[in-house]
């Protein structure tokens, strides 16, 4: 199920990556995200110059760092861009309200609560 879950974004280019900016990411249309892909297969850089190219091998076990759902914010420039944002996954943000709910938890005499208090998310 996570691996639906959390693999399956990963390769749809509206949801950013530490390597999208410089690297143009491949997608297999028929299997999803570069998990799925073939590890010999090339992840060619926007700018030779600056980048060298990568396998898939190696943006799995070593470049890949992280991975933004929904929205992407410009830390540039400080804003989130125009127009409407991406949609945060709706299966995602109900997995993750389910676990913020299972762990939150109460003190041993019961005057805290601990845990993380989560509204609705905000793309």
């Amino acid at each position: 199920m996570l691996d639906r879950l959390l693999l399956r974004d990963l390769g749809i280019d509206k949801h950013q990556t530490n390597l999208h900016l410089h690297y143009h990411m491949p997608y297999n249309e028929q299997k999803g995200s570069l998990f799925y892909m073939d590890p010999d297969e090339v992840v060619k850089p926007k700018d030779e110059k600056m980048h060298k190219q990568l396998t898939v091998k190696n943006v799995q076990e070593k470049k890949l760092r992280w991975m933004t759902l929904g929205g992407q914010y410009d830390w540039t420039d400080r804003v989130y861009p125009e127009g409407q944002p991406v949609v945060f996954p709706k299966d995602l943000e109900k997995l993750i309200h389910g676990l913020v709910r299972f762990f939150t938890f109460r003190s041993m005499d019961g005057s805290h609560t601990y845990g993380v208090m989560v509204d609705r998310f905000r793309v």
